[in-house]
């Protein structure tokens, strides 16, 4: 029998206009863990005009952090935090869990310097809908105790796999399969044939 495991992943995309930016000031800078790179592939488009650009997903948890310059003695930090459900922090950095609802959030770092200055920057986060990838497969696969989807099959079967994604206000757009034993695909559903070989294959979903 060969293992044939296959990952769900999504990826967000998102039209963004009118979008108001804090700019770095006395000598701090706010940044978050959430790449959005990996996000939208179009952010060239609004690099002149939004170089700091943030976005987040909705009912995401985010970590923003607060860069002091160079050669600042810092004595500490105050977050104020807007559009979110709940956050927590400490020192220079803060968790943030965004709600499912609201189109922009705001994130505020204050550093209060030991001569008794205090530098701001004030990062606004454009709050972005993601699909949901899911699938079914024949044969069906079995969830692992570790989350992972697993379809057993034997030497030279064939897999089809059969999309099964959601998106809540944003419908899908495109779809992305691929493994190494077939070519990749744009298609909402996709087919391996001739197995001979454990492998992985990897869905994406883009929403519009």
């Amino acid at each position: 029998m060969k293992k044939f495991t296959f990952a769900l992943l999504a990826i967000l995309l998102s039209s963004i206009s009118g979008i108001a930016l804090g700019q770095p000031a006395c000598g701090v800078t706010v940044t978050g863990d959430f790449d959005s790179e990996c996000a939208y592939d179009f952010k060239g488009d609004y690099s002149d005009e939004f170089p700091n650009l943030m976005v987040a997903c909705r009912n995401s948890t985010v970590t923003y952090i607060a860069h002091a310059d160079a050669g600042v003695s810092v004595a500490g930090y105050i977050w104020e935090v807007f559009g979110d459900s709940v956050h927590s922090g400490s020192g220079d950095r803060i968790s943030v869990s965004w709600g499912s609802t609201g189109a922009w959030g705001m994130v505020v770092a204050s550093v209060v310097t030991t001569a008794g200055d205090t530098c701001t920057d004030a990062a606004r986060v454009k709050l972005i809908d993601s699909p949901v990838a899911a699938a079914s497969t024949i044969p069906a696969y079995t969830v692992l105790p570790d989350g992972s989807k697993v379809i057993r099959v034997c030497k030279g079967a064939t897999v089809e796999l059969f999309d099964q994604s959601t998106a809540d206000g944003s419908d899908i757009a495109a779809w992305h399969w691929s493994c190494t034993q077939a070519s990749p695909s744009s298609t909402p559903n996709y087919t391996v044939e001739n197995i001979i070989a454990d492998d992985v294959v990897d869905f994406l979903v883009y929403n519009n």
